[in-house]
């Protein structure tokens, strides 16, 4: 039988809950959601005016992009200064608003919190290059920069060392990252304190969680990974005591078993799954469902339901997690071309038009919806909206949001922004066919599955164990999940048969039982139940 099939022999209590558990996140660039002001640049105000929206979904999450103080080089990322709002965004009065706003719709709050570097023009960064004493442990400084060859770069190709020279200082800082964010200094106390602190303060503000940007490089020391996990012993210690129930994810794109190190002693609720995104896209791109059916079964059952699985990020989609050959094996598929490629690792196009067909937009969302752990939707992918490849690096994915059909797209209440691209008027992902007013009128539109898949596995969240098939092609995967069993045929060109004792009263999908086409999927009661 070609069906790989993972049963729910885990309870969920056995498997552990996850505090973002039932329903799904749904992650908001502010910049680039809604401008309620019409300076052409989404603010805060423009996101509580969508939060009916949000909420229509039936998401139980929104994360919110860094909204703070910043020269936006890095999408907010280069932050300079983590307790404000950035005034072209909006005020912390409008922050307030938005808390007590998303609360009334049913909706928690997470923000992304940027730990792990400042930007260059951080009040803490400048008064280091001054050589204040104590802001200048707060950075990695050294008299000689350290070779590429045993300290790489995170963005290869974007820098070519994780070292530069201040000269006002007359030393060289690190940065894993971009040359205008160094890295914070986390064996020093002090920083840490800062850091805690910084948490501390949003935290009574009324958020509900954090995104924890890349919080493995956090805690390693070049050479030694994850060796400082007590920083998040302490951090989980004093949110607990100012406020119990925060929800923590992390952004640990390392292999599973360090990854997991995040997840014990309730460090973090949750991480962002790279290692199963990558092995999606390596089971899509061959038709086969065992490279995904082989990630869930590495993860220890009792953090199969602490990892959040997205489709596309923000970012690149890295396929880091893959080996050398099978990432080529992807790339190949999905980004022949080199200007869809980025950091020899990832791909830049966006979700809706590198999948291209909408049969497999259908199957990759409901698969989505399938896996462990809670599903992760970036705004406007429900729309399968597109990307602009004239732009740079990862920017090409960050698009305004397509509201309606008018030439911005609804995006701006002042009708145009330089933000929207050429790109988002022309094509089968443009705002005339991929617009939110348009899509709630179609009741076979993404938006529509996409609330069908929010209302099915609120019930319940997929926990997967089983053994594997050592050999032959397995297009369909099966899984298990509490009263639901879902069916999904990856491709390849042939039907499968699927017994009918493994499928209880069809819910719904294209699929109803018996011969499985490719590219079909279809929910199920469990058998007996």
């Amino acid at each position: 039988m070609s069906v790989v099939r993972l049963d729910a022999l885990t309870s969920p209590a056995e498997g552990g809950a996850n505090a973002f558990e039932p329903g799904f996140i749904y992650g908001v660039d502010v910049s680039r959601f809604r401008d309620a002001d019409g300076d052409g640049l989404g603010d805060l105000r423009g996101v509580i005016e969508k939060l009916d929206y949000v909420a229509g979904l039936g998401a139980t999450w929104i994360w919110l992009l860094p909204f703070y103080p910043s020269a936006r080089r890095d999408n907010g990322y280069d932050v300079d200064d983590h307790r404000n709002v950035d005034p072209r965004l909006g005020t912390m009065a409008d922050f307030t608003e938005l808390i007590d706003a998303a609360h009334g719709v049913g909706l928690r709050v997470m923000l992304d919190l940027v730990l792990h570097h400042t930007s260059d023009r951080h009040p803490w960064f400048l008064a280091s290059i001054d050589g204040d004493p104590r802001y200048s442990r707060f950075y990695v400084w050294r008299d000689e920069p350290v070779p590429a060859e045993f300290d790489p770069p995170l963005l290869p190709g974007e820098e070519l060392t994780a070292w530069t020279l201040a000269s006002e200082r007359g030393q060289w800082y690190r940065h894993g990252f971009y040359r205008y964010e160094p890295d914070l200094n986390y064996q020093e106390p002090e920083v840490r304190e800062a850091a805690y602190r910084v948490a501390e303060f949003w935290t009574d503000a009324g958020v509900d969680g954090f995104r924890i940007d890349a919080a493995s490089h956090i805690v390693d020391v070049p050479g030694e990974q994850l060796s400082s996990l007590s920083f998040f012993d302490e951090f989980r210690s004093r949110l607990d005591a100012r406020r119990p129930g925060m929800a923590l994810m992390g952004e640990a794109n390392v292999p599973p078993p360090q990854a997991a190190r995040l997840l014990e002693g309730n460090r973090l609720d949750a991480l962002l799954g790279f290692d199963t995104n990558s092995h999606l896209m390596l089971a899509l791109t061959r038709g086969d469902a065992r490279p995904l059916a082989r990630a869930i079964l590495d993860m220890p059952a009792a953090e199969r339901r602490s990892w959040v699985q997205f489709l596309r990020n923000v970012d690149e989609l890295d396929l880091e997690r893959l080996e050398p050959a099978e990432r080529d094996e992807v790339l190949d598929r999905y980004a022949p071309r080199r200007d869809q490629r980025m950091y020899g690792r990832g791909i830049r196009r966006g979700w809706a038009p590198m999948i291209a067909h909408r049969d497999r937009l259908e199957l990759s969302l409901s698969l989505l919806f399938a896996l462990p752990g809670v599903p992760l939707v970036m705004a406007g992918q429900e729309l399968a909206m597109g990307d602009d490849l004239s732009i740079p690096g990862r920017a090409a994915v960050r698009l305004p949001m397509q509201w309606n059909d008018a030439p911005d797209g609804g995006f701006s209440v002042g009708g145009e922004s330089r933000l929207v691209r050429a790109a988002q008027r022309h094509g089968p992902h443009a705002i005339p066919h991929a617009n939110a007013e348009e899509a709630e009128r179609d009741p076979d539109s993404l938006v529509a599955l996409l609330c069908r898949l929010a209302a099915l596995r609120g019930a319940d969240s997929p926990v997967t164990v089983e053994t594997l098939p050592e050999r032959g092609t397995a297009p369909v995967i099966l899984l298990e999940s509490g009263p639901c069993v879902t069916v999904h045929h990856l491709g390849g060109e042939q039907p499968v048969d699927v017994p009918a004792g493994l499928l209880g009263a069809h819910r719904f999908g294209p699929f109803s039982g018996g011969r499985i086409e490719p590219c079909d999927y279809g929910w199920f009661d469990r058998p007996g139940a």
